[in-house]
């Protein structure tokens, strides 16, 4: 958030009592959860891949694999599985 200047909705410098709470806003704290967890399922899902000799996959089977994820899907359709799988 900080280096988003998320906080400071304004632009002022000063963040004031409404901007404040959107510490707690719902779709702030999803955000940042897909901020910092998509990247690391990426990562975790190219580990997993059926990679060939090449570190390589065919691109219908790779989709096949990202399109069975509810976790990726959810993160990408910022907390909307159904959104995610579009």
């Amino acid at each position: 958030m900080k280096a988003a200047k998320a906080l400071n909705v304004s632009g002022s410098g000063i963040i004031d009592k409404e901007e404040f709470f959107r510490l707690a806003n719902p779709w702030v704290i999803k955000a940042a959860e897909t901020k910092v967890g998509l990247p690391k399922k990426v990562a975790k899902l190219w580990a997993a891949m059926p990679l060939n000799d090449k570190q390589e996959i065919e691109r219908p089977k790779c989709w096949g694999i990202l399109l069975k994820d509810d976790e990726l899907a959810t993160l990408i359709g910022k907390s909307d599985r159904a959104l995610g799988k579009k």
